[in-house]
């Protein structure tokens, strides 16, 4: 529970006394339940609390009222693992991911994951570093996913049959998984129209894939 929404229903597991709120032990005692009846199966547990309301919830935007913090009526930022962010730039062009093989050795991965490894020890704390700010701008695997020399996402945009509207869509549903504002959608699309013309047309979308991946939103779970 902890991993996957940052706080736990107990903060403290070896605490003694009644530690546990009421208003929580009934949960954890249903879920304690499901776990041993499913023969204690993590992938079944985890599947059940990714799928809950509670999880699917997004944080509070910046000019909202925080909500009561033990209700889990909003999700708490939490900064992505290496691995995760590793995997979800490997989307922007899998052949430059991971090996499909999740047992074979991939030293590129391997490299990233570590370089990327922070010092934080809570879901909650944020661990990142000038080392891992610098791998983002300039280390292999993110040049690697926002070139157009690999099959992947960029390359794939530079279709003429697509709009520069269309493209950005893609861009943003690839790497922040959701649609941008107005806002963002005119800055970009403006961007390819100025330095897309042409043969330029994949570096640009190569430098709106590269912007995107090194905004903060792209960094957390949120």
């Amino acid at each position: 529970w902890t991993r996957l929404f940052g706080r736990g229903l107990v903060e403290e597991i070896d605490a003694k006394g009644k530690h546990l709120p009421s208003d929580h032990a009934q949960l954890l005692d249903d879920l304690s339940s499901e776990f041993v009846n499913s023969g204690y199966d993590l992938k079944r547990l985890y599947h059940g609390l990714v799928m809950t309301r509670a999880y699917q919830l997004d944080a509070r935007k910046p000019n909202e009222t925080p909500r009561p913090e033990l209700s889990y009526a909003e999700a708490l930022p939490r900064q992505l693992s290496p691995e995760q962010l590793c995997d979800s730039l490997g989307r922007l062009a899998p052949s430059f991911a991971a090996s499909r093989d999740p047992f074979a050795p991939d030293p590129l991965r391997d490299a990233f994951v570590q370089r990327m490894r922070t010092v934080a020890q809570e879901p909650l704390e944020y661990g990142g570093s000038t080392l891992q700010s610098l791998e983002m701008l300039h280390g292999d695997q993110v040049q690697g996913v926002t070139t157009s020399s690999l099959a992947g996402v960029v390359p794939a945009l530079a279709d003429p049959s697509l709009s520069h509207e269309e493209r950005v869509e893609t861009l943003f549903l690839s790497t922040l998984t959701r649609m941008p504002s107005e806002a963002e959608r005119a800055e970009f699309v403006q961007y390819l129209e100025e330095h897309g013309q042409a043969s330029q047309l994949g570096a640009a979308l190569a430098d709106v894939a590269w912007a995107l991946l090194n905004c903060s939103e792209m960094n957390f779970n949120h």
